[in-house]
């Protein structure tokens, strides 16, 4: 009975040993995949926050406050339609939360006409 005792001791003790190895593996497995998302999402918030990034972003929030006056001289011309100017005032409110959305994701200083455009118009 000894020698069957000790038997089931050794396998008992290499199953318990491959089980360990196994749920070490995976947890190591498990940890790197981790370790690789909060990399990328580190990456990613270095991106948005690069000079280049939010230069883009300020250049983007200017382009549509240019929108947004070409499309306030039409409203306010005497010779555009009624029916065109609610289209115009439905376009010119979707390049306002176009541009707000952008003033947003802006993290360094924003020059001072796109401020004041956000300050009126993103509140």
């Amino acid at each position: 009975m000894d020698s069957n005792h000790l038997v089931a001791k050794i396998v008992g003790g290499v199953l318990a040993f491959i089980v360990l190895v196994g749920v070490i593996s995976f947890v190591g497995w498990d940890v790197g995949w981790w370790f690789s998302n909060q990399n990328v999402n580190r990456q990613a918030l270095q991106f948005q926050h690069s000079y280049g990034t939010q230069s883009a972003y300020i250049e983007e929030v200017n382009q549509e406050i240019n929108e947004f006056n070409a499309l306030q001289t039409q409203i306010v011309d005497p010779s555009t339609a009624p029916a065109e100017k609610n289209a115009l005032v439905a376009q010119q409110q979707a390049i306002v939360n176009q541009a707000c959305g952008q003033v947003g994701e802006i993290s360094i200083t924003i020059p001072t006409n796109e401020k004041s455009w956000a300050n009126q118009y993103c509140s």
